[in-house]
């Protein structure tokens, strides 16, 4: 993981997603470790993000249907 200045994401401009931060305060946020932590906790638990993150066909057994 690595924080990125905002105008590097795709979805830079986004309204859906609030307003970006600079990697500089995003550093620097008394929230820095709770973010890591649940970034952490996603990527090494849904089969979906693991799979993807490790360039393997993206995997969905496990995940539950929002449908």
């Amino acid at each position: 993981m690595m924080v990125r200045e905002p105008e590097e994401s795709l979805y830079f401009g986004e309204k859906l997603l609030g307003r970006g931060v600079s990697r500089n305060e995003a550093l620097a946020s008394e929230h820095r470790d709770e973010f890591f932590a649940v970034a952490d906790c996603i990527a090494f638990n849904d089969p979906a993000v693991k799979s993807y993150l490790s360039g393997k066909a993206v995997n969905l057994d496990g995940r539950q249907s929002t449908v």
